[in-house]
């Protein structure tokens, strides 16, 4: 699970998103930006299997996340009785051609649009639920950290979620 505190760190975007993501374990990204440092910016020559390893490491990465990024679900958040209803009862979610999460909905009869980039920390957990519809644990557990993000008043154990 991605940690909220992420977006408060001096990480560049692009690492806060593989890890809000869970697409690379944080220790392993760590360890191949250290062997990067080293070589790049202390001039310390790493031994040839440290390289070795990490050439291998971004190989496998690249090929297990291409296609996964390539492809941005949108998705509602409903109260799962009012899917169709125009009453204010569902959010919309959609990755928008300026690769940013916009977020509609309807409260009272009055149209909210939220929109949501890369510096902020609403974007790596809205993203991150694009990503988790294949398992209803882990869709909960990103909106319950979306909760919490938020600053949301609902109590955890109040949040049920379910894919439909």
């Amino acid at each position: 699970m991605a940690h909220p505190e992420i977006a408060g760190t001096d990480l560049p975007h692009k690492l806060k998103l593989l890890q809000a993501l869970g697409l690379a374990p944080a220790d392993i990204i760590a360890d191949s930006r250290m062997i990067r440092n080293k070589l790049e910016h202390h001039y310390v020559q790493c031994s040839d299997k440290d390289v070795q390893n990490a050439i291998q490491l971004a190989d496998l990465f690249i090929n297990a996340t291409d296609s996964k990024l390539k492809i941005v679900w949108d998705y509602t958040i409903t109260d799962g009785e009012s899917y169709d209803s125009k009453d204010g009862r569902c959010i919309y979610v959609r990755f928008n051609q300026d690769q940013k999460m916009e977020v509609n909905g309807n409260c009272q009869g009055k149209d909210y649009k939220l929109i949501f980039g890369h510096e902020d920390i609403e974007f790596y957990s809205l993203l991150k639920l694009t990503y988790s519809f294949d398992y209803d644990q882990d869709v909960e557990d990103g909106f319950k950290e979306l909760m919490k993000i938020i600053k949301h008043p609902i109590p955890e154990h109040n949040i049920y979620v379910q894919n439909i």
